[in-house]
């Protein structure tokens, strides 16, 4: 419906619908549809238990999926249900801001070049999908922000442990055996690196979301607030 145009309310009741939300209630609480549109496009759900976070994955990689086939709908509704599994964390959020980027090249863009008799209708999609790329996008930088500051806590924790006990680490102390403390040093090693690996990771996704988020100013002929 977003590609061709739609009313707001048809717009509404069609997003209604797929995410068992109550329109009706909202509107006669004084919601009107276009804030009802708003939110719901960019409804991420209640976070769910840290079990979901496999279900997280597993929508994930069917979202991956779909996108490859170039089903944007499905494709953005399972990075949907891939976010309520696992609200924390950014990957689902810009997979999802990616993913409703291409479906407006692919289509509204080319459905409001075209100069249909919807045009209007099509514009007004095409601001709708503007604002969630804007809204993911911004989640998805907040949430890799807050991943990397806890990592740097945890490195910076680690290292620090790690400089001040080298000393008993290498001694042969009578209550711990030398081959305990031994262990526990390589486990530590193992762990840091592992941080460090997470580090780039985190920094590298930031690059990514700031680059994309460049992307979506073009596309979208707006500019967004500055990524802090």
């Amino acid at each position: 419906m977003l590609t061709r145009g739609g009313s707001n309310a048809e717009i509404a009741t069609l997003l209604s619908n797929q995410k068992g939300f109550d329109r009706a209630a909202a509107l006669k609480k004084g919601q009107t549809d276009e804030q009802i549109i708003k939110y719901l496009i960019t409804k991420t759900g209640n976070v769910r238990p840290v079990a979901g976070i496999n279900m997280s994955k597993q929508h994930e990689t069917e979202g991956n999926r779909q996108y490859r086939e170039s089903r944007y709908g499905k494709a953005a509704k399972e990075y949907t249900l891939a976010i309520e599994y696992s609200g924390q964390n950014p990957v689902p959020y810009k997979l999802r801001a990616d993913t409703y980027k291409q479906y407006l090249k692919t289509n509204l863009i080319a459905a409001a070049k075209s100069g249909a008799d919807n045009a209007a209708l099509v514009d007004r999609s095409k601001a709708l999908l503007c604002h969630a790329i804007q809204f993911d996008y911004t989640q998805a930088y907040d949430l890799n922000q807050k991943a990397l500051a806890a990592i740097n806590a945890d490195t910076y924790l680690l290292s620090n442990k790690m400089n001040q006990d080298i000393t008993n680490y290498e001694q042969d102390s009578k209550v711990t055996p030398y081959h305990i403390k031994s262990a526990e040093r390589t486990h530590d090693q193992r762990r840091l690196r592992n941080l460090y690996q997470s580090q780039r990771a985190a920094i590298q996704a930031g690059v990514d979301i700031k680059a994309a988020t460049k992307d979506y100013e073009a596309v979208c002929q707006t500019k967004s607030k500055p990524a802090r």
